[in-house]
């Protein structure tokens, strides 16, 4: 009898943490920036080329800041989306850039809202949310 209500209870519990996940990565994730940024589209190599370090400033010339959510499931899917690397890739790429002073630690935020709110503060920014995030007058980069 135990053993039945153990079963059901994990299957219950596996079934809930399965709907959270797929809930998770069908939301589309957006690029955000800054409102004083001009450009209103980015492609795929650009942020690439921005989050390995290798674009560091905006077509008009000032400098990009990008800033990375650490949210397992969204960086997980910006990451392989974007940049082709895991999170543990990516990290290993920041630290040896750091190490060999070819580059600086990625500024990190642990939840949207403080993620918004740093990329709305200061000019040049740029960053990634899932599309049913409250972003509010952050600019959302077209695709291209």
């Amino acid at each position: 009898m135990k053993k039945k209500i153990f079963i059901i209870i994990l299957s219950i519990f596996l079934l809930f943490l399965n709907a959270q996940v797929s809930v998770v990565l069908a939301a589309e994730l957006i690029i955000v920036a800054n409102r004083n940024i001009k450009q209103n589209e980015i492609s795929k190599d650009e942020i690439k080329f921005i989050y390995l370090g290798r674009k560091k400033k905006w077509d008009d010339d000032s400098r990009i800041t990008f800033v990375v959510l650490r949210s397992k499931l969204y960086q997980e899917k910006f990451m392989t989306t974007f940049l082709g690397k895991t999170p543990e890739q990516f990290d290993h790429y920041w630290k040896q850039n750091v190490f060999t002073g070819n580059g600086q630690t990625p500024i990190t935020f642990e939840n949207i809202k403080d993620l918004v709110d740093f990329i709305a503060n200061r000019d040049g920014s740029v960053g990634y949310v899932p599309d049913d995030a409250t972003i509010g007058n952050l600019k959302i980069l077209k695709i291209k």
